[in-house]
């Protein structure tokens, strides 16, 4: 069974025109790529990390000097009782599992180094609150409430 030439043509370029046009729909039906991975996380430590703090800074003028003050009496006076809290917060934190016992000492050393400077109720407020903060949810004493 031969062709006629004509038809043989027509045969031929209806395949190209054919294959030509799969190639472009194929081509243009092309998936997006997928969204890239995300950044890899550095891993998670077994321990905590360490926070320091910096005691509060407090803009408050001192009263001048009066002759009844007497000077170099050792620590100064813990009006706001505060000193009791720190010696809890210390010895706590011996007796408390990891991390917590590391908030503890840290809370600790903040107390510390910043309750000399507490003269105000807001200021001890503001203090407890700091302290709360820094054991990140541990237990506190009952002589830090």
């Amino acid at each position: 069974m031969t062709m006629n030439p004509s038809r043989l043509t027509f045969v031929r370029c209806s395949s190209v025109v054919s294959m030509a046009i799969l190639t472009l729909v194929a081509g243009c039906r092309k998936d997006d790529p997928p969204p890239p991975l995300p950044a890899a996380t550095e891993p998670v430590s077994s321990a905590p990390p360490m926070v320091t703090l910096a005691p509060p800074v407090l803009s408050v003028e001192e009263p001048a000097p009066s002759a009844s003050v007497k000077k170099g009496m050792g620590k100064p006076a813990d009006a706001s009782g505060l000193r009791a809290c720190c010696a809890a917060l210390k010895s706590n934190a011996a007796s408390m599992p990891p991390p917590n016992n590391v908030y503890a000492e840290n809370a600790a050393a903040y107390c510390s180094a910043s309750v000399a400077s507490i003269n105000t109720p807001g200021q001890k407020d503001a203090f407890i609150l700091a302290i709360r903060g820094a054991l990140r949810g541990a237990a506190v004493p009952a002589q830090c409430k």
